[in-house]
């Protein structure tokens, strides 16, 4: 997923419960190759668990970013603040988050 071709001229790229595994570092490459496997106007949508700005909330997401601490090389659970700011360096406009019932939610961003 960090190095093989993504493909082309999609519409729409769903990345889900993948970023937790990953450094803020890997997460940003990873966008930038989302963005350009992607169409023009297409969408990529990352579900997973999407932290509060103080990181402390919704509590089951906190406590999974210890599970990936522990875990995983390098991964946790990210704020909305960092993956709108990743989204935005990749290049897409409209990013926007959507919640859903539970932990995790939905962050939205559309090629240019």
């Amino acid at each position: 997923m960090l190095r093989d071709p993504l493909g082309q001229n999609y519409d729409l790229i769903l990345v889900s419960a993948i970023c937790h595994m990953f450094s803020p570092d890997e997460n940003r490459e990873l966008f930038h190759r989302v963005y350009e496997a992607l169409a023009p106007r297409g969408q990529v949508v990352v579900q997973d668990f999407i932290l509060e700005p103080s990181k402390t909330a919704p509590r089951a997401a906190a406590l999974f970013s210890l599970n990936m601490l522990v875990g995983t090389r390098a991964g946790s659970s990210y704020s909305e603040p960092e993956y709108s700011s990743w989204l935005q360096s990749a290049g897409f406009s409209e990013v926007r988050r959507a919640r859903l019932p539970g932990p995790s939610g939905l962050m939205i961003g559309v090629r240019i």
